[in-house]
């Protein structure tokens, strides 16, 4: 597989992301007032944080290719993402596809929170809010050619957005899919192929996340995750695709990386279970804690851990 293109597109879409909703935060979301110690220095770093995010956002904007290519990137993009699926077995087809709009869900999560603030009015070229509004013009664009490729493999890009809760695109684009496929009755014919339980309009919520785990720190740890294959989104719901122990450690390594309020198990590990127990529908993984150190010693080191430790690496 090629992934040279996606990877760069992606690893070029965190980061400015990141920062126009850091911007668009600091801005737009209601604040604590207040004269005290730590509001007042509270203050003064956003106020540094503001001076200095637009000139770093329009860095991280210019290195989004797509933004200054336009469609010759798009279709070199979606071109590379075609081979991909044509070179996959079909039954890995759909995790790849669900793996094309995972990186989406941060930037989706504020949209409607955002949308009247950034399209009813015009915004001067390169700032933060000029470039959040092209970033979901962008998720938009490329939801539409996804999608018209998705048909090509019987892969329905809005099954997909009901089994990972991430809207990509709220509704299809007849026109788009149509220019893609060459013509509208061989568009018509691709959509009539899909299975029929595939061709609903999403109306599942997004998973509903613990309160500890409601955090975009924690949903970014999460969509790691879902990247490097830990965890599956079906049907909405979260699936942790190791054994319990497995996911203890992974608990364990996040108490520390989100600083979650945490306690001691039996045998001394200081971990937060409760959340990750409600996020995948386990139980007692306390117990599973207990059982490993017990066997080895009191080490806590379960099968497979060093994927986790890489996982945790490679954000940290």
């Amino acid at each position: 597989m090629n992934n040279t293109l996606e990877n760069d597109f992606f690893t070029a879409l965190a980061p400015v992301v990141d920062k126009c909703l850091e911007w668009m935060s600091y801005k737009y979301d209601t604040i604590e007032s207040g004269d005290s110690s730590l509001n007042r220095l509270l203050k003064g770093l956003k106020e540094l944080r503001m001076d200095a995010l637009p000139i770093e956002i329009k860095a991280k904007f210019d290195d989004l290719g797509i933004v200054a290519n336009g469609t010759t990137y798009l279709n070199d993009l979606i071109a590379e993402i075609s081979g991909n699926l044509l070179e996959l077995p079909e039954q890995n087809r759909e995790v790849y596809a669900t793996s094309l709009i995972t990186p989406f869900n941060k930037l989706l999560q504020r949209r409607e929170d955002y949308r009247k603030i950034l399209f009813c009015q015009t915004w001067d070229e390169y700032t933060p809010e000029y470039c959040l509004e092209r970033l979901y013009m962008v998720a938009e664009l490329y939801g539409g050619y996804l999608d018209a490729e998705l048909i090509k493999y019987r892969l329905d890009l809005f099954e997909l957005q009901e089994k990972s809760g991430i809207p990509l695109r709220k509704e299809r684009c007849m026109k788009t899919i149509a220019a893609r496929l060459g013509n509208a009755t061989l568009a018509k014919r691709y959509i009539e192929a899909l299975p029929k339980r595939q061709r609903r309009t999403p109306q599942q919520q997004p998973p509903e996340f613990p309160d500890e785990l409601n955090t975009a720190k924690a949903r970014e740890l999460i969509n790691k995750a879902v990247g490097a294959g830990f965890i599956t989104v079906e049907a909405g719901l979260y699936k942790w695709n190791g054994t319990k122990v497995l996911l203890a450690y992974f608990a364990m390594k996040a108490t520390t990386y989100l600083n979650l309020p945490s306690r001691e198990t039996d045998n001394g590990a200081t971990i937060c279970l409760a959340p990750f127990e409600t996020l995948f529908h386990e139980q007692k993984l306390k117990s599973s804690v207990n059982a490993e150190k017990q066997r080895k010693g009191g080490v806590f080191s379960p099968k497979e851990y060093e994927g986790v430790d890489a996982l945790f690496d490679s954000i940290e």
